[in-house]
């Protein structure tokens, strides 16, 4: 294989990455395909990166490099038009274009270093060869990321009349770091548990859950545990799994025995309390959605059109945090594979000596 068919390898292999990665964020950002799909797009962006650090440093001829560079970017415009939002190709393409370009521009500059460390040093550092400047890239392509999504149908930016709706998929991943917090304040919370079931357990936490009368069974088993029902501390019984499933069990079945007024009446409380409807058979993440929904959407028309900036601006730091832990990432792996390279004999080292210019007396 000559060096110039490796050369057409690694660029082709750059676009294709390329493409794969606006078409995973296309399906993030506009078809809401929720966690699979942002992995996804994590990870063909990282192999994206490596590969522009692997061009960068083997591919020698300009027009293949750069027609490469230049290809998976406009690659975006297959899947980015903005036709979905109506805003119109032309206008929404411009702003694009510019970050793109910039993009483009900012590819050039790190393939100027990479060169400039290849062909000044006489030992190569290859990490810091690879990491140097490539931290400017990722954060345009931050940007155009945030960008996407400030002008993505789920925001509606350009009818601020428009009911706002956060993306559901996305609001279930926020929340799971909030599980531990939720279970520590209610034992018996389940995942699945519907808001009907979680009414249940309020009324019966009020009105004494622990009788004789009325759990005969648990009270049984609590006083074989050697527990006192009337002084014991009701979240240090829940730490038994087993006082604690039989609880739970409890819950659900005097739901299921609930007539259809005696729910109405509950969920019609807490409805007027909470500002939104209540179904009874969704779950705490459903309603917690619908709740962050109400809220954004009971902000007054003067203050909601900044809603869809503040998100994309803090989805762009977020971004841009995680490009910290991506960008050495990528100058680690892109090492690693050139040591393998050179193991395989894929590509070769060679000492060359060249002449310097000295100024002495």
């Amino acid at each position: 294989m000559t060096r110039e068919q490796k050369q057409y390898i690694l660029g082709t292999k750059l676009v294709a990455y390329g493409l794969l990665s606006w078409a995973f964020l296309y399906l993030t950002l506009y078809k809401n395909k929720g966690l699979l799909f942002t992995v996804l797009t994590a990870a063909s962006l990282l192999i994206w990166g490596i590969l522009v650090a692997l061009n960068s440093f083997l591919v020698e001829k300009k027009s293949i490099l750069y027609s490469s560079f230049a290809l998976s970017l406009l690659g975006f415009f297959i899947f980015f038009r903005g036709t979905e939002i109506g805003l119109g190709e032309i206008r929404l393409g411009f702003y694009y274009f510019i970050v793109i370009l910039a993009i483009f521009f900012a590819l050039i500059l790190y393939r100027r270093g990479v060169i400039y460390e290849k062909e000044t040093k006489t030992k190569i550092n290859f990490f810091w060869c690879f990491k140097k400047r490539l931290a400017l890239v990722f954060t345009l392509i931050c940007f155009l990321i945030a960008l996407a999504y400030y002008f993505s149908p789920f925001l509606l930016t350009n009818n601020t009349h428009t009911e706002i709706k956060l993306p559901q998929k996305m609001f279930n991943i926020l929340l799971k770091p909030l599980t531990g917090l939720i279970e520590s304040r209610l034992p018996l919370y389940r995942p699945e548990m519907t808001v009907d079931e979680m009414l249940t357990m309020f009324s019966l936490s009020e009105t004494g859950l622990l009788t004789p009368e009325e759990s005969p069974e648990i009270y049984r088993i609590i006083q074989s545990k050697g527990l006192s029902v009337t002084t014991a501390d009701l979240d240090k019984l829940l730490e038994d799994p087993e006082i604690n499933n039989l609880i739970y069990e409890e819950i659900k079945e005097r739901t299921k025995k609930l007539s259809q007024t005696e729910r109405l009446k509950q969920r019609k409380e807490y409805s007027e309390k909470l500002g939104i409807d209540i179904e009874g058979n969704e779950t705490l993440n459903v309603l917690l959605y619908k709740l962050a929904n109400s809220q954004l959407n009971n902000i007054s028309t003067k203050y909601k059109r900044y809603i869809p900036i503040t998100l994309a601006v803090g989805l762009f730091f977020v971004l841009r945090l995680l490009s910290l832990f991506l960008v050495p990432l990528i100058a680690l792996i892109s090492w690693l594979i050139i040591k393998a390279l050179i193991l395989v004999k894929f590509v070769r080292v060679s000492v060359k000596k060249i002449d310097m210019e000295c100024i002495e007396l």
